[in-house]
């Protein structure tokens, strides 16, 4: 219990120091692979991100009993400190021309993404965070052995 209050106490000096930490000019392999995410927004029960190694990707729904291809990733920007992609979303298992495009950063092992709107002032975004699935199945285990003792 010690070694834990201890890393509570660290992690909250590392958090008070507001440091950028940021990945620098993420590229489209920073965020390849799977990211999970539960509860998005209050309207979705589970989410989940897929790319490849070119930055393009899918996002797939659930909501209930429900679960589908939601939008179709298929570009990918580059900038200091985040990243721009455009979604096309998905009707019928089609691409429609209708589009979003999402500013995302990944910092610290977690990919957040933010709806970019020209009305939208920076104190309203909302982001929509994932964590790496590898990620999740570790800390999956660790609470379980914990839950254990």
């Amino acid at each position: 219990m010690k070694k834990l209050s201890t890393l509570l106490f660290v992690l909250f000096l590392v958090g008070c120091q507001q440091m950028d930490t940021r990945v620098e000019n993420p590229q489209p392999g920073d965020i390849q692979g799977k990211w999970e995410a539960l509860n998005l927004g209050k309207v979705l029960s589970y989410g989940l991100l897929s790319f490849d190694s070119e930055g393009n990707g899918v996002f797939i729904a659930v909501n209930g009993e429900e679960a589908g291809l939601l939008l179709k990733v298929d570009s990918f920007k580059s900038k200091e400190r985040s990243f721009q992609v455009t979604a096309h979303f998905i009707d019928e298992g089609e691409r429609t021309d209708k589009a979003a495009v999402f500013e995302g950063e990944l910092d610290q092992g977690v990919l957040c993404l933010f709806l970019t709107e020209e009305n939208q002032d920076e104190d309203t975004k909302q982001p929509f965070c994932f964590s790496h699935y590898k990620e999740i199945n570790k800390y999956r285990k660790m609470a379980d052995q914990a839950l254990d003792t």
